[in-house]
Order: structure tokens, then C-alpha cells, then sequence
């Protein structure tokens, strides 16, 4: 567990064994006077029964939208701030998280449309 300080100034409290290995080589990194590595968005992941939820990036926000039924146990739900994708959760599709990270490490802006319409591939976007 660790608390740590975001780009904007606030405080964000952040448990998972990712978080903990990444914040140990950037104090590393401090220690020996070598640049800081960039921290890639939060992720972690938890086994519910049959199904598996996976979190990437910044949780707080209004503007989520689902692609996908969650009655069907699969879904990603995105968080979108000015266009921009900051978070997501997946319900059983993880393999889609490692597209989602770089959108969100590049600040990719999104068409809301495009990103729930299932009939379009995630990758295509």
C-alpha cells in the first residue's frame, strides 16, 4: 500500500503488489540519481467466483460508459474525462487491458459512439 501524489497535486492511496514494485524503482531510481521511470496507469485485477474484474486508471469520474451487457458476465465499462479514456473496468474480457493501458498512457481521445459499438474491434480504434 502506498500513498503517492497524482500530476494534479492530489493525494491517491493505491494497494496492489504493481504499485509497490513500481514505487520501489522509482525510489530506487531517486536514491541513485537517475531518472524516474514513468508510472504506468494503476492496475489490479480480482477473481469473483467465475468471474474475473480487472481496474486500470483513474476510477473517479462521471462520464463511464459500458460496452458490452454485464447480464452476460462480459463487459468493459470506460472512463472518459473531456474525450480523453482515463480508466477502465473489464468483467471477463482481460485480454483487452493491454490496448486500454496504452490508450490511456497516450491520452488517447475517443468517439463515444465508436467505443461502445461492439461491431467494432477495440484494436481497430
Amino acid at each position: 500500500m502506498a500513498i503517492t501524489r497524482l500530476d494534479n497535486g492530489a493525494l491517491h492511496r493505491c494497494e496492489s503488489w504493481e504499485n509497490a514494485n513500481n514505487q520501489a524503482q522509482i525510489a530506487a531510481a531517486a536514491m541513485l540519481g537517475l531518472p524516474l521511470p514513468l508510472l504506468p496507469p494503476p492496475w489490479f485485477w480480482s477473481d469473483q467466483y467465475s468471474d474475473n474484474l480487472q481496474f486500470i486508471g483513474d476510477m473517479r469520474g462521471d462520464d463511464w460508459l459500458c460496452r458490452g451487457n454485464p447480464e452476460t458476465q462480459k463487459a468493459i465499462w470506460f472512463n472518459l474525462q473531456n474525450g480523453v479514456l482515463i480508466g477502465a473496468v473489464t468483467l471477463n474480457q482481460g485480454r483487452e487491458i493491454r490496448p486500454i493501458r496504452k490508450w490511456i498512457q497516450s491520452g488517447k481521445t475517443f468517439d463515444a459512439k465508436l467505443l461502445i459499438d461492439e461491431n467494432i474491434a477495440l484494436k481497430s480504434l
